[in-house]
């Protein structure tokens, strides 16, 4: 089973930021900017990971990021915490 690791998945966080603004930019409601961004790791990590996006996104009912949070914590080695690169690199970077 592939893995990911935490400078892997940074380097992720920090590419959707720097497309954020093109890939966000007909979505008025922040909370469906939010779920779009976070579909956008999901699906990059997944295809890192070699696993079907659509598939994993059924499998684990997806909904506002959950599929890629299971699947970082299947994924992950060794263990980081994901949540704090999100925010670091994704929400509230400056």
């Amino acid at each position: 089973m592939k893995t990911i690791d935490e400078h892997k998945f940074r380097e992720f966080c920090v590419s959707v930021r720097r497309e954020a603004p093109r890939l966000v930019q007909n979505i008025e409601d922040p909370s469906e900017r939010t779920s779009y961004l976070l579909k956008t790791l999901f699906e990059m990590v997944c295809r890192y990971l070699e696993l079907d996006a659509t598939t994993q996104a059924n499998q684990l009912e997806d909904h506002d990021g959950f599929a890629l949070f299971q699947t970082l914590e299947e994924h992950m080695s060794p263990e980081f915490s994901y949540t704090a690169v999100l925010d670091d690199e994704l929400f509230f970077a400056t």
